[in-house]
C-alpha cells in the first residue's frame, strides 16, 4: 500500500516539501517563448529531466516522493492516535486546499505578469483586435511612452543591484539585528535583483494648473522582477525568502525648487499617489503566509509598510543641493479640502432576487467613498433601488492634479455584497470648478446613477472672517461628527530630546512613539526603537471643527511597557494669533525628564469655500485667494444686497442646518419653459413586428433638479405641437441642467423617443434660447424649446413693466410669473396644548399657501416651541393681490394652533422687500408668534424692452430695441452701449444711412480636413461692432457645434481688448467626421464683449451657419452679418 502511495503521489506531484523545493525549481524554468508548445512545469518535461539524470536522481525522487508522503499522512495518524474529533482531519484537508489553490492562482498571476513584460506586443495582440488597440499605440498625447529610458534601465540595472546589496549588507541587515534579541543571527545568504529591471510603462508631464518653480511627473512603474532574496536566522533553523516579486502603481516624481544653477532644481521627491498593487512568492518558511487567512494580512502589511515610506501624504525626498527646507518638501501643506455631499442614488440594479431572478427583489445599497488613502462609508438603506443618503464626508486632498474621488456602490447581503457600480471624479476638475452637483452615471453596470455635490474648500492663513465660517457648518443630525470643519491643522512631528528610561533608577533606553488628538480624532507615530533621541519626522493632518476651544493632546509612550514618557496640550486658539498661524519650536514635555522635549511644526489654515465669505469691499480679494473671476461675477451679479441680511441672532444648536445652506443665497434665477413641438419623431406603434407602420402618442417629461413638469399627450402624432409654458426655479448656477424626455403613451409600457440634457449655465449666459434640438439615444427626432432666463432684482419699480409685458399674461394657470416668494421658515414660541385645558405638548406642522400651491413643514413632536428652519419657494404671479396664508397644526389632532395672513403688496413697501421677524398668530396663544424670513424677488426677463416695446416700426428695429433692453437692463454702469444702441434705433427708425449692418459683420473660413478628422472654422475679423465703451469693445468669438452645447464642446478665441474692429486670425477644430458636420450641421457663434474683473459679459452679435449648405470639402471664406437672435444661414 506504501508503494502504491508513493508511486501516486509522485506520478502527480503531490504536496510541496516544507521547504519550497518545488516551487524553487519551478521558478528557475526558464520563460517560456512565445512559440514554446510545452508549458513551464509541465509532467513531461518534468519526467524528461528525471530520465536524463541517471539512477541518484530516481533514487532521490524516490527519497522525496516518500517524505511528502509522510507529511501528509502523519496528521491523520496523529489525531487518530490522540483521539481528536474528525473535524480537525476536515479542517486540515480544507487549510490544505486553500493554500494549493493560493498558490496556484498567485503562479498563475505571477506567469501572466512575466509573459506580458516580456512578450508584450504578443500578448496585446493576441487578445485585442486591431480596432481596440490601446489609445498609446495609436495616438495617446496625454500620456506618452519612453522606451528608451527602459532600453537605459536595462544598462544600468546590474549596477543598481549591486548598489542595492550594499544597502541590504551595510544598513538594513545591522538595523534588523539590533531591533531585538531574537534576531541577531539575522542575515541575508542571498540577495540577487535578477535581470529584469522595472519598466516605465508611460510618463505624463502636468504643465498646466502647477507651480511655475517645479515639474511634476507621473510614472506609470511596472516591475516583474525575477529576483531571489533569502534569509537566514540559524539560532532558530529560520530559512526564509521572496522570489519573483511585482508592483504596479502610479509614481510621481516632483523636481523642486526650480534654480539657476546645474542641474536646475534642488531636490527629487517621488511617492506613489495611491497604493500600488503588489504580489510576492514566498519560498522557504515564508511559504505559511500564503495560507487562507494570512495571505490577505501579510499582503496588506507589506503595504502599509510601504504606503508609510511613499504613499500619500508621505513623501520620499531626496536634497540635490544644500540650503533646502527638507521638512517643508517632504510635507508640505495640503492643497485643499474636499467637502462630499452624498445625497443619493436612482435606477440601481436588482440584486436580492429569488429563484434565479424569477421574483423581482430589490438592493440593500451602501456607498464606499475613497480619496487617496482616506475612507468613508455610508449607511446601509434597506431595500431601495433610489436610496437618499444626505450624508457629508471631508476629506483632505494633497496633490491636484493627480488625486481622484473613487465612489462605489454595493449592495448588502450576509455572505458577499455585490457591486452595484463605480465612477471616478478628477479633483482637478473640481478644484477649477469649486462647485459641481450633478447625477453621474455608474459605470460597469447597465443601469444606475449616484448624485454627489462637492465642494472644494481653499486653505488661508488668515483669521479674520472666521466667526461668519463657524456660523455656516453646523451640520444637521447624524451628517458629520462634530459638525463640518471650519480649519485644517496639519503638524509635523520632528523629533524629541532627552526622553526618560524606559524604568525608573535604569538607564535602558526606551522605544518611543507618539500620539496625537484632537478630540475624537487620534494618530498614532512609528516607534524608533532603543534610543531616548527618537527621530519621526512624520506629518499628521486633522480636520478642525472649532479651533477657539479645541486642544492638540500630545503624548509620548515607550512601546515595550506601554508607560508615558511625558505630554503636552495646545490650544490651538494659541495658533490664530500665531503669525501666519504657525508654530515652529520645541515645547518642553510635562511628567517627563527636566531637559525633554519635543520638536514639531505646526500650522492652522482657515477653511473658505469659493462662494460664500467674499470681502466685496476689497476687488483684490478674488485674485490673492485664487478664486475665479466668474464666481464673483456670478456673485455681483445675482445676489442683491439685502440676500446678505442674516436672520436675528439666536442660539442654535450644534445640529441645526444655518441659513446660508437653507435660504435665498443660493436661488439663480428662473428659467421659463416654453415646449413648442417635436418633429420627426420614431414610429413606436407599429402592428405585425413592424409590417404595418403606426404613428406614436408621445408627450414629454421635463425635469430641473427636483421639479418634474409632463406635457399632454398628442395621440397620433410624429410632429406634435404642445405650445405650453413652465416654470422652474434654479438653485445653482453652474450645476443644473434641464432634461428633457420623450415618449411614446401606451396602456401597458411607454416607449422611448429620445432625450436631451442641456446645461442651464449657457442658458443663464445666452438669456434666450430658441432652437431645434437633436434627440439623443435615438436615429431620429428634434425638440423644439425656447428658454428664457429670467433675472432676480430687489426693485418693485420694475414690476409694472414686468406686469405689463404681454408674455406674462397667458392662458397659463393664473398666468406667468412675475415674482418669486422664498420663506424661511424658522421656528415658532409658546404654542398652545394640542388640547384645551391640558398641558400635553402639540406636534406641530404648518401649512403655507399662495393661491392654488400649498407646502407643508416637517413635523416637529411633542413641543411648544417648534423648530423647523426649512425653506419654501412660491411662484407668484401678481403680488399686488395676492396673499400667503400660514396656518399651523396639530399632527395628532389635526387641529388648527394658530395662522397668520400676508398680503404680499407688504412686502413691497419693505426695505429691499424683505421682512425678517416675529408675527403674532391670530386664533392662538396669547404670546404664540412664529419666526419667518420673507424675500420677494421680481422675475425680469432680460432682453424685455423698457423703452421700444411700442416701437414697432420695423423688424430690424424692434431686434435693436430688444438687443438695446438687454445691455440696458444688464450693465447699467455701462451707458456707452446703450447710448450706441440708441443711435442706431434712431437711425434705423428716422431711415438715415446707418449701414446695411446694423450690428456688424464677421468673417469666417469654414472648410473639413478629411486627413485629419477636424471641422476646422478660422475667424478672421469682426468689423463695425457695438462699443459697449467709450473705449471700444473687448472682443472674443464663441462657437459651439449643435447639439453639443456642453462645456466641453465649446471653441473660443482670445480677446482683443479696446477695438470695433477686430483681427483674430485664429483656428478653432471640432473633431468629427464629414458625415457627422453634416449631420450636426448647425454652427452656433456668438461675438461677446468681456467685461472684465467683477463685471459681466456683453452679447454683441450672434450667428448660425447651416453648413449642410457649405462646399466644406474645398472650404468657403465670406463676410457674415450678425443679428440679435442669430437666424440660421443655410447659404
Amino acid at each position: 500500500a506504501a508503494a502504491v502511495i508513493m508511486t501516486s503521489t509522485a506520478a502527480s506531484g503531490g504536496p510541496p516539501p516544507a521547504d519550497g523545493r518545488d516551487e524553487q525549481e519551478a521558478n528557475e524554468t526558464p520563460s517560456p517563448s512565445p512559440t514554446s508548445s510545452e508549458p513551464r512545469g509541465s509532467v513531461s518535461s518534468m519526467a524528461g529531466s528525471y530520465a536524463g539524470d541517471g539512477p541518484s536522481a530516481g533514487l532521490q525522487s524516490l527519497l522525496f516522493a516518500f517524505a511528502r508522503t509522510f507529511l501528509c499522512l502523519f496528521p491523520t495518524y496523529l489525531a487518530g492516535y490522540l483521539g481528536m474529533s474528525f473535524s480537525w482531519i476536515l479542517l486540515g484537508v480544507v487549510v490544505w486546499l486553500g493554500y494549493k489553490r493560493i498558490r496556484a492562482s498567485k503562479k498563475q498571476l505571477l506567469l501572466k505578469g512575466e509573459q506580458l513584460s516580456s512578450f508584450e506586443e504578443l500578448c496585446i495582440r493576441s487578445g485585442i483586435k486591431h480596432q481596440d488597440l490601446p489609445a498609446w499605440w495609436v495616438q495617446f498625447p496625454d500620456v506618452e511612452r519612453v522606451e528608451w529610458l527602459n532600453k537605459v534601465l536595462v544598462q544600468v540595472w546590474p549596477f543598481f543591484g549591486r548598489y542595492m546589496e550594499g544597502v541590504f549588507r551595510q544598513a538594513i541587515e545591522p538595523a534588523v539585528r539590533g531591533s531585538t534579541d531574537y534576531l541577531k543571527t539575522f542575515t541575508f545568504t542571498k540577495l540577487h535583483f535578477g535581470e529584469k529591471p522595472f519598466k516605465v510603462t508611460g510618463i505624463k508631464t502636468y504643465s498646466q494648473n502647477v507651480d511655475k518653480r517645479q515639474i511634476i511627473l507621473d510614472l506609470q512603474i511596472s516591475y516583474v522582477g525575477d529576483c531571489d532574496i533569502n534569509v537566514e536566522i540559524p539560532k532558530y533553523f529560520c530559512n526564509a525568502g521572496a522570489k519573483q516579486v511585482q508592483l504596479h502603481g502610479s509614481l510621481r516624481v516632483i523636481l523642486e525648487p526650480l534654480i539657476s544653477q546645474v542641474p536646475f532644481f534642488g531636490a527629487l521627491t517621488f511617492f506613489f499617489i495611491r497604493r500600488p498593487q503588489l504580489n510576492i512568492n514566498w519560498t522557504g518558511l515564508t511559504n505559511l503566509l500564503d495560507i487562507p487567512g494570512l495571505n490577505n494580512m501579510s499582503d496588506s502589511m507589506i503595504t502599509d509598510q510601504i504606503a508609510n515610506l511613499m504613499v500619500l501624504p508621505n513623501r520620499f525626498t531626496v536634497p540635490i543641493v544644500g540650503d533646502l527646507e527638507l521638512a517643508q518638501l517632504r510635507f508640505p501643506i495640503p492643497k485643499g479640502v474636499l467637502r462630499i455631499h452624498l445625497k443619493g442614488a436612482r435606477d440601481l440594479e436588482r440584486k436580492d432576487n429569488l429563484l434565479k431572478g424569477m421574483i423581482k427583489g430589490k438592493s440593500d445599497p451602501y456607498t464606499v467613498l475613497h480619496v487617496g488613502p482616506q475612507r468613508f462609508q455610508s449607511k446601509t438603506i434597506q431595500k431601495n433601488l433610489d436610496p437618499i443618503w444626505n450624508e457629508v464626508y471631508e476629506a483632505i486632498v494633497h496633490e491636484v492634479p493627480g488625486q481622484e474621488l473613487e465612489a462605489t456602490l454595493f449592495d448588502e447581503d450576509p455572505d458577499k455584497d455585490d457591486f452595484l457600480g463605480s465612477l471616478t471624479i478628477d479633483l482637478n476638475e473640481v478644484a477649477k470648478e469649486r462647485v459641481v452637483d450633478e447625477w453621474f452615471v455608474l459605470d460597469e453596470v447597465d443601469t444606475g446613477q449616484l448624485h454627489l455635490k462637492l465642494e472644494w474648500l481653499s486653505l488661508l492663513t488668515d483669521a479674520s472672517s472666521l466667526n461668519e465660517i463657524l456660523g455656516s457648518i453646523r451640520a444637521g443630525p447624524g451628517q458629520a461628527n462634530d459638525g463640518l470643519s471650519s480649519a485644517l491643522l496639519v503638524v509635523y512631528l520632528d523629533c524629541a530630546r532627552n526622553l526618560p528610561p524606559k524604568k525608573k533608577g535604569t538607564n535602558l533606553e526606551p522605544s518611543p512613539f507618539v500620539q496625537l488628538s484632537v478630540s475624537h480624532t487620534t494618530f498614532e507615530s512609528k516607534i524608533c526603537y532603543n534610543t531616548n533621541d527618537p527621530v519621526w519626522e512624520q506629518p499628521f493632518t486633522f480636520c478642525i471643527h472649532n479651533p477657539t476651544d479645541q486642544d492638540l493632546d500630545i503624548e509620548v509612550k515607550d512601546d515595550d511597557r506601554q508607560c508615558s514618557l511625558g505630554s503636552f496640550n495646545l490650544p490651538l486658539k494659541r495658533l490664530l494669533a500665531a503669525d501666519g498661524m504657525t508654530l515652529d519650536q520645541t515645547f518642553q514635555l510635562s511628567n517627563s525628564g527636566p531637559n525633554s522635549v519635543i520638536k514639531m511644526k505646526l500650522a492652522l489654515r482657515r477653511i473658505i469655500h469659493g462662494l460664500t465669505f467674499l470681502n466685496k469691499n476689497d476687488v483684490s480679494y478674488p485674485a490673492k485667494y485664487g478664486i475665479p473671476v466668474t464666481w464673483v461675477t456670478v456673485i455681483s451679479m445675482w445676489k442683491s444686497p439685502s440676500t446678505s441680511a442674516k436672520l436675528e441672532p439666536r442660539k442654535y444648536s450644534c445640529n441645526c442646518m444655518p441659513e446660508s445652506l437653507y435660504g435665498y443665497s443660493h436661488l439663480q434665477g428662473v428659467l421659463r419653459i416654453h415646449l413648442k413641438g417635436a418633429r420627426d419623431l420614431q414610429r413606436k406603434d407599429n402592428l405585425l413586428k413592424g409590417m404595418i407602420k403606426g404613428k406614436s402618442d408621445p408627450y414629454t417629461v421635463l425635469h430641473v433638479g427636483p421639479q418634474r413638469f409632463q406635457s399632454k399627450t398628442i395621440p397620433e402624432n410624429l410632429h406634435p405641437v404642445w405650445n405650453e409654458i413652465y416654470e422652474a426655479i434654479v438653485h445653482e448656477v453652474p450645476g443644473q441642467e434641464l432634461e428633457a424626455t420623450l415618449f411614446d403613451e401606451d396602456p401597458d409600457k411607454d416607449d422611448f423617443l429620445g432625450s436631451l440634457t442641456i446645461d442651464l449655465n449657457e442658458v443663464a449666459k445666452e438669456r434666450v434660447v430658441d432652437e431645434w434640438f437633436v434627440l439623443d439615444e435615438v436615429d431620429t427626432g428634434q425638440l423644439h424649446l425656447k428658454l428664457e432666463w429670467l433675472s432676480l432684482l430687489t426693485d418693485a419699480s420694475s414690476l409694472n413693466e414686468v406686469l405689463l409685458n404681454p408674455s406674462t399674461r397667458t392662458d397659463a394657470n393664473d398666468g406667468l410669473s412675475s415674482a418669486l416668494l422664498v420663506v424661511y421658515l424658522d421656528c415658532a414660541r409658546n404654542l398652545p396644548s394640542g388640547k384645551k385645558g391640558t398641558s400635553h405638548e402639540p406636534s406641530p406642522f404648518v401649512q403655507l399657501s399662495v393661491s392654488h400651491t400649498t407646502f407643508e413643514s416637517k413635523i416637529c413632536y411633542n413641543t411648544n416651541d417648534p423648530v423647523w428652519e426649512q425653506p419654501f419657494t412660491f411662484c407668484i404671479h401678481n403680488p399686488t393681490d395676492q396673499d400667503l396664508d400660514i396656518e399651523v397644526k396639530d399632527d395628532d389632532r389635526q387641529c388648527s394652533l394658530g395662522s397668520f395672513n400676508l398680503p404680499l403688496k407688504r412686502l413691497l413697501a419693505a426695505n429691499g422687500m424683505t421682512l425678517d421677524q416675529a408675527f403674532q398668530l391670530s386664533n392662538s396663544g396669547p404670546n404664540s408668534v412664529i419666526k419667518m424670513k420673507l424675500a420677494l424677488r421680481v422675475c425680469v426677463f432680460s432682453i424685455y424692452t423698457f423703452m421700444f416695446h411700442q416701437n414697432k416700426k420695423s423688424h430690424l428695429s424692434r431686434r435693436l430695441a430688444a438687443m438695446m433692453g438687454r445691455t440696458w437692463f444688464g450693465n447699467m454702469s455701462v451707458p456707452a452701449s446703450t447710448q450706441e444702441l440708441r443711435r442706431r434705433v434712431r437711425q434705423m427708425q428716422d431711415g438715415t444711412s446707418l449701414g446695411e449692418f446694423p450690428l456688424g459683420q464677421i468673417q469666417l473660413t469654414i472648410r473639413h480636413s478629411a486627413q485629419r478628422n477636424q471641422l476646422v472654422v478660422v475667424v478672421h475679423a469682426c468689423k463695425n461692432l457695438l462699443a459697449p465703451t467709450d473705449e471700444g469693445a473687448n472682443v472674443y468669438v464663441r462657437i459651439y457645434m449643435h447639439p453639443n452645447r456642453r462645456r466641453l464642446g465649446k471653441r473660443k478665441t482670445s480677446t482683443v481688448k479696446k477695438s470695433v474692429n477686430p483681427v483674430f486670425d485664429e483656428t478653432l477644430e471640432f473633431t468629427m467626421t464629414l458625415a457627422e458636420a453634416k449631420e450636426k450641421h448647425i454652427l452656433d457663434l456668438a461675438v461677446k464683449h468681456d467685461g472684465g474683473f467683477l463685471a459681466k459679459e456683453e452679447l454683441l452679435g450672434k450667428l448660425q451657419i447651416d453648413v449642410q449648405s457649405l462646399d466644406l470639402t474645398k472650404g468657403t471664406t465670406n463676410w457674415y452679418d450678425l443679428t440679435v437672435d442669430g437666424d440660421i444661414l443655410k447659404n
